[in-house]
């Protein structure tokens, strides 16, 4: 059975997420996902971090970075 979880719950899975990440988009050396997305794989952003498990294993990434968008006196 498949869950939805994030690393805020299950920080242990931030590597297996990342190189399911690497591997999906063909990075090779030098380059890193964690490197090149710092931002989004800090850990005060982990709540926006979730991934699908099933057994025991991540089958899918969504990291999201929530912005607040200003414009004059409009946000959103």
């Amino acid at each position: 059975m498949s869950s939805i979880k994030n690393l805020e719950s299950n920080p242990e899975k931030l590597n297996e997420c990342v190189d399911l990440i690497e591997k999906s988009f063909n990075y090779e050396k030098p380059y890193q996902y964690e490197s090149d997305f710092q931002l989004l794989i800090n850990q005060n952003n982990y709540k926006n971090c979730y991934f699908i498990q099933e057994s025991d294993e991540v089958i899918c990434t969504v990291f999201t970075l929530p912005r607040t968008l200003i414009f004059k006196d409009y946000s959103l």
